[in-house]
């Protein structure tokens, strides 16, 4: 949606003043935040109330359009019709428009039915919310396919309402396209990669990527994902089914376990998320010689880390957020916080900053299990809002945000901390369906580390140098930090960056 983003630039400069291997398949994918927080069966099994063989790699291209949207073609029916679907590792589910879906709210190319030949329906309804829109309409069967990769009778969506998903052209001279005619690169659907069980159906079934794995059509039960610098535009990310690329990655990769919703050891416990275990957080100072940290938390209880490519921002508990935004900015005067967005405005001079983030990954529930630790500098969490290149930025964003709106409130109150693009973008990941784990690996030419080890420390008290650690960030206060308020014309910058970039 590059119209969308100039648009958006135009206005924050007006508030800036008052404030390919052989055999292998290459298709682009562009990326949109969508938060796919809540599958039906999820909700309803965690007791919560929801308001022939292919033995090649399939290789498609990643889109990157300024670090906002990442798409993927995808083909569907006999014969194919083609749509643009966002990737999306935090949903399960594959949905498009229905011709039934009016123009209005399916500006773009809309499937229908009755030129397939082999289409199937199925009668049941398919639901799923977003945490900034929603889609309706019935599941069907089809022929999918991407690249050379093809699964008969595979379960998707077919959506005939949407609210706040397909994202509408803000050219004010766009006129609604004809059938027949080319769509512009736009996020025209979704296709969830995660486990079966976070589908919205009300009988699990597999999603794309395990029919694949199921039906013996990738060598290797996994799919990776490359995307590439914030600045790299165009087809600059990769996305393999049943493959790794190690020229995309430098050093090894180390796996962390999936860990299951609904307790550990549970009969009710299971896969849904893509999802590791969560054991310390903390922000460290590499320009000096003293290695104790600017901030310290360490869960009491492991925390639910989902890994979602389909969501722009990391969020997590409001309190842990702005710990880290403040350590990250050693002064609330670098930091405006935005109360109705929960979005940070950070001085984008502390792109000099030597500071680093780290993240601690367990090994399993307890806290006190020892796995990984991912760092990231923390100039790679500083997104410029008003230029292509951080060294011109005048006005940026911090990667990192609190849970806002009622739409995350489960996670929220679950303190789960979902880590997007803006950190996703470092790594190169490796999803193993098989052996349910992710591997995590510093992504060429970025400057994170992953590393084996502990974040837990002889010091039992867990402060060191910090402000604001505390052994658990739920007894965090946002009252000890003042932020400078957003005025009017801020809140509706926010506003319009949040729906029309992210």
């Amino acid at each position: 949606m590059p119209g969308a983003i100039h648009f958006v630039l135009l206005i924050l400069l007006l508030v800036s003043k008052l404030l390919d291997a052989d055999n292998t398949i290459r298709l682009p994918i562009y990326k949109q935040q969508q938060h796919a927080w809540k599958s039906k069966r999820v909700y309803s099994r965690l007791g919560i109330r929801s308001t022939s063989n292919n033995t090649t790699n399939n290789k498609a291209n990643l889109y990157n359009d300024a670090g906002s949207e990442y798409l993927v073609t995808v083909g569907i029916g006999t014969p194919a019709q083609e749509f643009l679907v966002a990737l999306d590792t935090g949903s399960a589910d594959l949905w498009v428009p229905s011709i039934t879906c009016p123009k209005a709210s399916c500006p773009y190319t809309r499937y229908n039915d009755s030129l397939s030949s082999t289409f199937m329906t199925t009668g049941e309804a398919f639901d799923i919310a977003y945490g900034t829109g929603s889609a309706n309409g019935t599941y069907a069967m089809d022929i999918v396919e991407i690249g050379g990769a093809r699964v008969d009778r595979q379960q998707f969506g077919l959506v005939d309402t949407t609210e706040n998903v397909i994202l509408m052209p803000d050219d004010s001279t766009f006129e609604v396209l004809d059938d027949n005619e080319d769509d512009p690169v736009a996020a025209n659907g979704i296709l969830g990669i995660g486990y079966p069980e976070l589908t919205s159906s009300e009988h699990a079934y597999d999603p794309f990527v395990f029919s694949l794995a199921k039906r013996g059509l990738i060598p290797q039960p996994l799919f990776s994902i490359y995307m590439g610098s914030i600045y790299d535009d165009g087809w600059a990310g990769e996305i393999i089914f049943g493959g790794i690329d190690e020229s995309k990655y430098n050093g090894q990769l180390l796996y962390a376990p999936v860990a299951r919703l609904g307790g550990l050891g549970s009969s009710n416990s299971f896969y849904a998320y893509w999802m590791v275990y969560g054991q310390a957080i903390r922000v460290l100072d590499s320009s000096t010689n003293d290695t104790s940290p600017l901030l310290d938390v360490r869960f009491s209880d492991t925390r639910g880390v989902i890994i979602d490519t389909g969501t722009t921002l990391t969020y997590m508990a409001p309190a842990l957020a702005e710990q880290i935004v403040l350590a990250v900015a050693g002064s609330n005067n670098n930091v405006i916080l935005d109360a109705t967005s929960g979005i940070f405005i950070i001085n984008c001079d502390l792109k000099k900053t030597n500071r680093r983030v780290e993240f601690g990954i367990g090994s399993h529930l307890y806290a006190q299990s020892s796995l990984m630790r991912i760092s990231l500098a923390a100039r790679d969490l500083i997104i410029p809002l008003d230029s292509d290149s951080l060294d011109d930025a005048e006005l940026c964003m911090f990667g990192i945000a609190p849970w806002v709106g009622d739409s995350t409130a489960s996670l929220s109150t679950s303190s789960m901390i979902l880590v997007g693009d803006s950190i996703l973008r470092s790594l190169y990941l490796v999803f193993d369906m098989d052996r349910n784990r992710i591997g995590f690996a510093p992504a060429a030419n970025s400057s994170v580390i992953v590393s084996k080890g502990s974040m837990i420390y002889s010091n039992s008290t867990g402060t060191d140098r910090s402000r604001n650690g505390n052994m658990d960030d739920s007894n965090a206060s946002s009252a000890s930090l003042s932020f400078i308020p957003c005025t009017l014309s801020c809140h509706f910058f926010v506003l319009l960056l949040l729906y029309l970039v992210l």
